[in-house]
């Protein structure tokens, strides 16, 4: 006899911000993001006024997306037009304005001819999300400005469900507001009333992070397994305080996983992602032979980071590294990955490294990161480079090094063939005297 196969899935999340009382009640947050000046490639001068333009459009055409809120930066009448030789780079920028997302970019003038280029990328894990380029007459410009600015917004509402969800260290802040001419002036007179969304209770750290997410699961009959009804919850804590050119970044994560029948694994769901890291910070709370429960728990994150100046930054501890190109299997990724068997997670798993960074100019950063790890085999070593730059509309990545005592490398490149978006990237890795390779599209 035939048994038929159903299953039901809700799955819930919580984020919060502070100890508020008023955070006691479900809210959507919208992720902050910094638009920054874009630079000038060719270094003309007569032509610095177009950068702060184009940042000021798209930065106006992104506060109307859904999800969003633009953050204010430095007046860029006072900063000018980045140079393609700036040493301060658009993540670091965004770090300190506590961005999500930066939108970064240059732009070329070759006599009648203007290129502009922009990349959306996610502050926390330094992936672009997606690479844009206009090509076109000087004369123009507003119209390339608007090609632009729908091309960049199209990224961020074809991840509209990331954007709120992604977001639990943004605060709710009131809509920048529109930039006064140069004559009036800048400051509040003391009579003005206060800014929409203050209040006499007290201020909400935005260091303090909570999460939490619950994904009930019923599993009907089958001919492979019993029906069974299950739930699996997350429970996370951060921290994230600084101290001028220090920051420390600490998670506390439990998954507790409720099942009515002994080793039904919800299909992977609630794993606590760990690859044989150096320190012991993750156990088991019941028996791991448990036939109802299971309750774990791990520092996801505990690392500290020191940042003397916006081209250079050095963390040592736990943390999420990201080097993958491809959204989906990504095999050139050498730190930790996203389960496919794990869906609903929120947070990339952190590994212990220590990870020292360089940002020689606005689109381009390398990347040092070194790892050692407990294996099953005894202990291994890590140790990889990793550059990144644009050329024109394409993001392009290589490392190398060893990876776990092997000699490895790895390529990735990320752009656009005229209305397709194109991400790819591969890896060599020579095991036990035989070279292996892989790749995806």
């Amino acid at each position: 006899m035939t048994r038929c196969f159903t299953s039901a899935l809700l799955v819930l999340t919580w984020y919060t911000t502070g100890a508020h009382p008023a955070l006691a009640q479900t809210r959507e947050v919208p992720a902050p993001v910094v638009v920054v000046v874009f630079s000038n490639i060719t270094g003309d001068e007569v032509d610095d006024w177009i950068g702060a333009g184009i940042a000021e459009t798209v930065a106006f055409g992104l506060n109307s997306v859904d999800g969003l809120t633009v953050l204010p930066t430095t007046d860029p009448v006072e900063v000018g037009t980045r140079a393609a030789s700036d040493t301060e780079s658009p993540i670091a920028i965004a770090q300190a304005l506590d961005a999500r997302w930066v939108v970064s970019g240059a732009y070329q003038r070759l006599g009648d001819e203007l290129r502009i280029t922009a990349r959306v990328t996610d502050v926390s894990t330094s992936n672009v999300l997606q690479s844009m380029a206009v090509d076109g007459l000087v004369g123009d410009l507003f119209a390339l400005q608007d090609q632009l600015v729908a091309e960049v917004r199209t990224a961020f509402e074809s991840q509209r469900d990331r954007l709120v969800v992604d977001a639990p260290r943004a605060q709710e802040r009131a809509p920048t507001p529109p930039r006064p001419p140069a004559s009036e002036p800048r400051s509040r007179p003391e009579s003005a009333p206060e800014p929409s969304g203050a209040s006499d209770g007290p201020s909400l750290p935005d260091w303090l992070t909570g999460y939490f997410q619950t994904v009930p699961l019923f599993t009907a009959d089958s001919s492979f397994a019993a029906s069974n009804i299950s739930d699996v919850n997350r429970m996370r804590l951060t921290i994230t305080p600084a101290w001028g050119p220090f920051a420390v970044e600490a998670s506390y994560e439990h998954a507790i996983t409720v099942t009515q029948r002994r080793a039904a694994g919800g299909l992977g769901i609630g794993a606590i992602q760990s690859s044989d890291e150096w320190l012991g910070l993750q156990g088991t709370i019941t028996r791991t032979n448990a036939e109802h429960v299971r309750w774990r728990h791990r520092f996801d994150r505990l690392n500290v980071r020191w940042s003397p100046s916006r081209s250079m930054d050095l963390s040592v501890g736990r943390q999420a590294i990201s080097w993958g190109t491809t959204l989906f299997l990504s095999p050139a990724d050498p730190f930790l990955p996203f389960l496919p068997s794990d869906p609903f997670r929120q947070f990339r798993g952190g590994i212990d490294a220590a990870r020292l960074r360089f940002y020689p100019g606005p689109l381009s950063t390398i990347d040092l990161v070194v790892r050692p790890t407990n294996t099953m085999v005894g202990e291994e070593f890590t140790a990889l480079g990793r550059g990144l730059t644009t050329w024109r509309n394409w993001e392009i990545s290589g490392w190398g090094g060893t990876l776990y005592g092997d000699v490895t490398g790895a390529v990735g490149v990320t752009g656009a063939i005229g209305g397709w978006g194109l991400r790819l990237e591969g890896v060599v890795r020579e095991l036990e005297g035989t070279v292996v390779g892989r790749g995806a599209v």
